[in-house]
């Protein structure tokens, strides 16, 4: 009786310990952690911040884009700059066309209750028309902010909440508030070619292969190759028109169940080329690109200094 005492007393103490473990080991989250509220928006599943500039140039909508390898300003924006385009960039997507390049000055994220944020550095932008992007969230749009500036901070996207959260990439690791009621996921993100985060995710049932993460899109587009191997079949709605930065592609929902980095499966609506092509040069050999529609119901937090993304 003793000894089975014992054992049910250790067998306690050892269970609560390994909760401790657990809960010690899982990302924290804590009002006054070096997180800043971002002035932002969501419109059309786009995310939108305002950055201003040194200079004293008003402050502007600029789309948040985790998939877009280089910062790009619009046409009709950069227009306005007293500032000479020097050299040209190639731009990945479209491989052998050259844009010129912007030199964009040192900026600011501007904070939700008006003030300064922290100054970032936007270095070379590529000067494309974007007018098509700026219809689409109905607002002055002055261009995409992706990898240079998600590479300066850590980034916090909470969907549900309508909110941007952002701190210094240097500073100790939490989360923003307020504290999560779920376990955070921790997902290795590699980053692959052309400074994409590649999750991985899983279609179907089908071993989990890479996709790259792109809150620029607010759709998720599976590569041709990956729906004939997880049986993708068409749902209701028919064809519509996917708009890229550089160009449009024809595109067919497609009900799935999909598994974003070791999750649970839930249902979904994939998006599948009409044809055989990559989404773009950048990603060849991914199964997809995942847009925001998918990760309306979490928080989001991008961590490319350590390649980790947390989702909540």
């Amino acid at each position: 009786m003793w000894l089975g005492a014992s054992v049910l007393a250790l067998a306690l103490i050892a269970a609560l310990l390994a909760v401790r473990w657990r809960q010690s080991a899982a990302p924290r989250a804590a009002v006054g952690s070096g997180w800043l509220l971002v002035d932002s928006r969501m419109v059309n599943h786009h995310v939108l911040v305002r950055l201003g500039f040194a200079s004293g140039v008003e402050p502007q909508w600029w789309i948040l884009d985790s998939g877009s390898t280089h910062n790009l300003v619009d046409a009709n924006y950069a227009a306005r700059f007293d500032r000479r385009l020097k050299g040209s960039i190639r731009d990945v997507n479209q491989p052998g066309a050259a844009f010129s390049a912007q030199a964009l000055e040192h900026g600011y994220v501007l904070q939700r209750d008006g003030r300064r944020g922290p100054a970032v550095d936007l270095g070379n932008a590529a000067v494309l028309d974007l007018r098509h992007l700026a219809q689409s969230v109905a607002l002055p749009l002055a261009g995409i902010v992706g990898h240079p500036f998600l590479s300066q901070c850590v980034v916090s996207i909470d969907f549900p909440r309508q909110q941007v959260w952002l701190r210094d990439r240097r500073s100790a690791f939490s989360l923003p508030p307020p504290a999560s009621h779920a376990t955070p996921s921790v997902i290795a993100a590699p980053l692959g070619q052309h400074h994409l985060l590649l999750l991985p995710v899983a279609v179907n049932g089908q071993p989990a292969g890479p996709w790259s993460l792109d809150t620029g899109s607010n759709i998720s587009i599976a590569a041709h190759e990956l729906a004939q191997r997880a049986q993708l079949r068409p749902s209701d709605g028919g064809a519509v028109q996917a708009q890229l930065v550089n160009r449009a592609i024809t595109v067919v929902p497609s009900a799935a169940s999909i598994a974003i980095g070791g999750g649970a499966p839930r249902a979904a609506t994939l998006f599948v080329p009409q044809q055989a092509q990559p989404l773009a040069h950048a990603t060849v050999g991914l199964d997809g690109n995942l847009g925001t529609d998918l990760l309306q119901h979490c928080r989001i937090t991008i961590d490319c200094s350590n390649e980790r993304v947390i989702l909540d």
